[in-house]
């Protein structure tokens, strides 16, 4: 591998990376990756065209003046965000999960902003490209880092936390999702506690839904640092009362005071979510009208979970996909609401 050299050229640029020879722009260095319908190489030229500092390439069929021959570029840009994790010594939160992966990124990202400069995966960018990507994206002035994390087969996500070494972690649920690349529940289990193996190969710390009787169960292991979402730190919450009307409702009391949540997420099914942020932002001292303000600031734009209102109607738009487990538990939440 010839990271050591492809990653002075990043760094020298400040770490603009390209995969896509369309969106290419001045200054970046492009990887020509591989898909199952292109191959980035065919593009190195075009990306140098448009400005491009250098290309990553991996056949020597398309070596130009400002190519850097590699043996497998995917491997290669992975290589360097490995390297590049090395280098920045902040602490980094995984997620990993069969549902709400992406809102509880979301939220905790509100949340932690509070106390940190918070760099976190764009959209759901969470597989092997996206997660590398993420890494090498972070700019210098961040000090906390979320690492979403995707999955479609066993060991991916060892992968990513081999890259990404994150030092919290936290998996949502485990539930049917993915089963053509799993082929069963005991398949997703298996991928999804790579995760909390990772922690504890590392003394690493685990938020868990302690109601998850499967989470609670795999958690269970030497080297974790397992921490409950209703008894986070020194920490205690009790969940008083939820409601949606539309958006999820919820009284809680925390450390004995009672504090009142409204957020902008349509479903009962966020709870969890909700939980999981108001959790993680006390273990991490956040006081907890700022973490009250912050859930209640996100807005849900992904068609995840979103409320949209119209003149006459309110429109419920849950659509950005759908696993057994979701989807019943959209159809169950819209059931319960009076219309």
């Amino acid at each position: 591998m010839k990271e050591d050299s492809v990653y002075k050229i990043l760094e020298s640029n400040g770490f603009n990376i390209s995969v896509d020879s369309r969106k290419t722009e001045p200054g970046d260095v492009f990887f020509a990756l591989k898909g199952e319908n292109f191959n980035g190489n065919e593009f190195a030229a075009e990306a140098l065209k448009r400005g491009a500092v250098a290309a990553v390439i991996d056949d020597p069929g398309y070596t130009g003046s400002k190519t850097v021959l590699v043996e497998n570029a995917e491997n290669e840009l992975q290589a360097v965000a490995r390297m590049h994790r090395k280098k920045i010594d902040i602490p980094v939160l995984a997620i990993t999960g069969s549902n709400g992966k992406t809102t509880t990124k979301e939220l905790l990202a509100k949340v932690l902003s509070n106390n940190f400069c918070v760099h976190s995966t764009s959209g759901n960018l969470n597989n092997h490209i996206g997660v590398p990507l993420t890494i090498l994206s972070c700019s210098p002035d961040t000090d906390f880092m979320i690492v979403e994390m995707g999955a479609n087969h066993v060991g991916e996500i060892r992968q990513l936390c081999d890259i990404a070494m994150p030092d919290y972690g936290l998996i949502t649920n485990i539930g049917k999702a993915h089963l053509e690349g799993f082929g069963s529940l005991e398949g997703v289990k298996r991928a999804k506690s790579e995760l909390y193996e990772y922690l504890s190969s590392v003394g690493g710390t685990a938020f868990y839904d302690e109601n998850n009787s499967i989470l609670r169960d795999l958690v269970n292991r030497d080297g974790i640092n397992p921490v409950p979402y209703l008894q986070p730190g020194q920490h205690n919450i009790s969940v008083l009362e939820v409601s949606q009307v539309p958006g999820l409702r919820l009284t809680a009391a925390i450390d004995g005071e009672k504090i009142n949540i409204e957020t902008s997420l349509f479903g009962i099914y966020n709870l969890e979510n909700v939980l999981a942020a108001l959790s993680t932002g006390l273990y991490f001292d956040i006081p907890a009208d700022k973490i009250k303000r912050a859930i209640e600031a996100y807005r849900p734009d992904n068609n995840r979970s979103q409320i949209l209102k119209t003149e006459k109607n309110i429109l419920i738009c849950d659509s950005y996909n759908a696993n057994p487990v979701s989807m019943q538990k959209s159809l169950d939440a819209f059931a319960l609401y009076p219309g």
